[in-house]
């Protein structure tokens, strides 16, 4: 996970604008539901708190994210249907947060 951090960092992540930061780690929304283990979030680091942030794993607010990005090593029907559920929850109350 650490490793797909790394990579898609590489590939052009900082080249942020620098309100943006981009970490892996869960999300939680305003109804206290958390995502899985996410690859890569940009979240807005300027209205963003920290819930918790370790070397490895960063837990923080989904109304907060402006992008979702999950690195798979190969594209099946299984690791499509495990990416997509891996981001719906914070899409989802990202969306309602934005519009609200």
């Amino acid at each position: 996970m650490q490793r797909a951090f790394l990579c898609v960092a590489g590939a052009g992540l900082q080249h942020l604008p620098q309100r943006f930061r981009a970490t892996s780690g869960i999300l939680i929304d305003s109804e206290n539901r958390r995502s899985r283990q996410t690859d890569v979030i940009v979240y807005d680091a300027l209205s963003s708190p920290i819930y918790r942030a370790s070397e490895r794993l960063q837990i923080l607010p989904a109304h907060t994210t402006a992008a979702i990005v999950e690195v798979k090593s190969e594209l099946t029907p299984a690791t499509l249907r495990d990416g997509y559920e891996k981001i719906s929850l914070p899409v989802i109350d990202s969306r309602k947060a934005l519009f609200a």
